[in-house]
């Protein structure tokens, strides 16, 4: 798998790379194009709360058709994770970055449900013990890729490389609402944020 790769806010044609594969290595550059033909999509969005507060959110990844003579190499993510901390007195003992700090970084995914499926998990709330522990809350801004022997396909927001998608406390109370902890598909009428192309 590729071991480093950097790429940066509002430059998504313009990247700077730099793969180096167990097999065989890149030197050269590949091109950034956005996933117009559902190369890489979010098929599922699922709240994930507990008794004690803290909150997740998951999503499901699916990489769809890729091109001719082209290798999967990598799925990941690009984002950067803000902390808001709702309230900790001295006492709490509480870390100021839970989550870490919020330095825009690539992840590679976790394993998904089935076979060209990956899963990613961001953190909403780190709950909170009586009033002078509120705990914090997680904001999360993201891009997901695909990335191949020939190129690097990216999911924005109407495959926008100006927008990133935004998992934070607002999106889970309102997936939450409409039966979120169950996991909802990003076909629905009503996620079309997650899935603008409708892919399948």
């Amino acid at each position: 798998m590729p071991n480093a790769m950097r790429y940066h806010a509002g430059t998504m044609f313009k990247p700077v790379l730099a793969l180096t594969v167990a097999a065989f290595s890149i030197s050269s550059y590949a091109a950034d194009l956005p996933a117009r033909n559902c190369e890489i999509f979010l098929k599922k969005v699922t709240t994930k709360p507990n008794s004690h507060g803290i909150a997740d959110m998951e999503v499901l990844v699916k990489v769809g058709w890729i091109g001719d003579g082209e290798t999967i190499l990598r799925v990941g993510l690009y984002s950067s994770l803000s902390t808001q901390d709702l309230g900790n007195s001295a006492e709490c003992h509480t870390s100021a970055t839970p989550w870490g700090g919020s330095t825009w970084k690539n992840t590679d995914a976790s394993p998904g449900e089935s076979v060209g499926e990956s899963t990613f998990r961001f953190p909403i709330s780190t709950g909170s013990v009586g009033d002078r522990c509120r705990g914090y809350q997680g904001s999360t801004q993201a891009s997901f890729f695909v990335q191949t022997n020939k190129n690097t396909y990216w999911l924005n927001p109407n495959l926008d490389s100006n927008q990133y998608f935004v998992f934070d406390r607002n999106g889970f109370d309102i997936l939450q609402n409409r039966g979120g902890f169950s996991g909802l598909s990003t076909t629905r009428s009503d996620m079309k944020y997650y899935n603008p192309q409708n892919c399948q």
